[in-house]
């Protein structure tokens, strides 16, 4: 994956900023193949974090934490998490983001939207229905041990999902 994008979306100061060389939608491409193969290994099932059993419903928090590492560790830069609360306080809503692109494997579970992954600039839909907060970096760092197979922990032995066979 990181050798396709990797001219378009280089952090050459390793300073979080991204790099788009010449062609901006190789990069969005590439982002968009690397949020559809992740979303892909979580419609397959046999998760084992309670949050993503009803996937994408009530998954945003945890699957975007995911997404954002599995993005960094595709070499497709540093991604921040956002989460957004509608004024009624019982709807929220989170993605990840990095300089003017959004991702998000979760926006379906609500009726109005009907793309299982959405990567754009256009911050409409989200800023209106989820007025967002302070964004941090997307790390999974602050998850237990993956449970996603396109996931190894540290010290993985070819294992497969945590608790579950190769």
């Amino acid at each position: 994956m990181g050798p396709n994008c990797w001219p378009f979306c280089k952090d050459d100061k390793n300073d979080g900023t991204m790099t788009i060389a010449k062609d901006h939608d190789s990069c969005t491409e590439a982002v968009r193949d690397a949020a559809t193969r992740f979303r892909a290994a979580f419609e397959q099932g046999g998760l084992r974090l309670h949050s993503l059993v009803n996937f994408p419903k009530g998954s945003c928090g945890d699957a975007s934490e995911m997404l954002g590492q599995y993005l960094s560790d595709s070499d497709l830069g540093t991604w921040s998490y956002r989460s957004g609360t509608q004024s009624d306080l019982f709807a929220t809503h989170a993605w990840v983001e990095r300089n003017d692109m959004i991702v998000d494997i979760t926006a379906d579970q609500f009726a109005d939207i009907s793309e299982p992954v959405i990567v754009t600039a256009d911050r409409t839909w989200h800023d209106t229905r989820f007025p967002s907060g302070p964004s941090r970096n997307s790390t999974f760092a602050l998850l237990p041990c993956a449970r996603v197979p396109v996931f190894r922990c540290h010290g993985d032995r070819g294992q497969g999902p945590v608790g579950g066979p190769a």
